[in-house]
């Protein structure tokens, strides 16, 4: 896997990643937190001590284990998609209308040619914080 041959790109992409976010003038003072994945090693705590210095970011804690990253057991994605669920219910969570990436315009053109047409969510004014939206978009980024 390129990730773990090669994690100074890893670890590059994430900073553009968030640099991407925070050129959005409603992103720039929201908290972003860096989720990685912790099945397979440190790579969370590498991200952790490679990304530290990003301000207003910090990295998802496992209190439980005291450790960085996250645990994707079967359990824990179905706490994370009943939460996901409910704050969209409840209009916590929105949907930036761009996509923000190294190749927007082409994964953003693969993505609607490979979907069925739908409204689209974005054309509807945010309900919530940037700072909830910021997080959202983070932790699919991440």
């Amino acid at each position: 896997m390129a990730a773990r041959q090669e994690p100074e790109k890893q670890f590059a992409l994430v900073e553009r990643h968030i640099s991407k976010i925070r050129d959005v003038v409603m992103f720039q003072h929201s908290e972003i937190i860096i989720m990685v994945e912790r099945n397979l090693g440190f790579e969370a705590e590498h991200h952790q001590r490679a990304l530290a210095s990003i301000p207003m970011a910090r990295h998802r804690t496992d209190h439980t284990a005291q450790r960085y990253g996250i645990l994707t057991t079967q359990d824990i994605k179905m706490g994370m998609m009943t939460l996901l669920n409910n704050m969209l219910r409840e209009q916590q969570v929105n949907l930036y209308g761009a996509l923000i990436s190294d190749d927007a315009s082409q994964t953003a053109s693969a993505c609607a040619s490979s979907s069925p047409s739908t409204p689209s969510s974005s054309s509807r004014p945010p309900t919530s914080s940037a700072s909830s939206a910021s997080r959202s978009t983070a932790r699919s980024a991440a």
